[in-house]
C-alpha cells in the first residue's frame, strides 16, 4: 500500500474515532465517510458524514488534505422526527447483526483508488465498524448498510458542501 494512501486511510480513520470520542455514548447513531484515495492535493477529496441521536446530521467535504476551511465545508441538518424514527428503526437491525456478526476486513486491502467506511453505534455506544475493505462475504452486507446511511443523508448536503469547500493548487 503506498504511503500517500494509506495517510488518507488513516486520516478518514481518525476523523470517525475523533467524531466518536468527542461525542457521549449514545449520541451518535452512525457515520460514514469516503475518499478520493491517493491523489495530488489538486484533485484529493474526503468527506463524512454523521448522525446524531438528536437528529443533526453533520456533513463536512474537504478538497486536498486539508482538515480546516478554506480547503473543507460543514454544515448542519436535523432530520425531521419521522425520518429520524425512520432511520433508528433501520440501523436497529444493522447493529444488531453487527454486533453479532462483526464484518471481517481483508487482511491485504487493494493499492490506490478510494475507499468508503462507516461505522454504526449499538444501543451500548459501542462501535460496529463497516471497514473499507471487508472480505467478499461481507461486502453486500457493508454495502448495504452504507447504502441505509447514504439513503438518510439529507438531499443536497453533499453537493453544497463539496462546492463551498476550496481545492488546493
Amino acid at each position: 500500500m503506498k504511503l500517500s494512501n494509506l495517510f488518507a486511510a488513516l486520516c478518514m480513520t481518525c476523523a470517525l474515532a475523533l467524531v466518536a470520542s468527542s461525542a457521549k455514548a449514545g449520541d451518535i447513531l452512525a457515520s460514514y465517510s469516503e475518499n478520493s484515495g491517493s491523489l495530488p492535493p489538486a484533485y484529493a477529496w474526503h468527506y463524512d458524514v454523521t448522525f446524531a441521536a438528536d437528529g443533526t446530521v453533520a456533513t463536512r467535504y474537504c478538497k486536498g488534505y486539508g482538515d480546516a476551511a478554506p480547503d473543507c465545508a460543514a454544515r448542519s441538518d436535523t432530520l425531521p422526527a419521522d425520518r429520524l424514527a425512520a432511520l433508528k428503526a433501520a440501523l436497529a437491525p444493522i447493529a444488531a447483526d453487527l454486533a453479532a456478526n462483526p464484518v471481517a476486513q481483508l487482511t491485504e486491502p487493494p493499492v490506490g483508488g478510494g475507499s468508503t467506511t462507516a461505522q454504526i453505534f449499538g444501543s451500548a455506544g459501542a462501535a460496529l465498524p463497516l471497514p473499507a475493505f471487508p472480505t467478499e462475504a461481507d461486502a453486500a452486507r457493508t454495502m448495504a448498510a452504507i447504502d441505509v446511511l447514504r439513503a438518510f443523508t439529507p438531499a443536497g448536503a453533499l453537493d453544497e458542501t463539496k462546492s463551498r469547500a476550496v481545492q488546493p493548487e
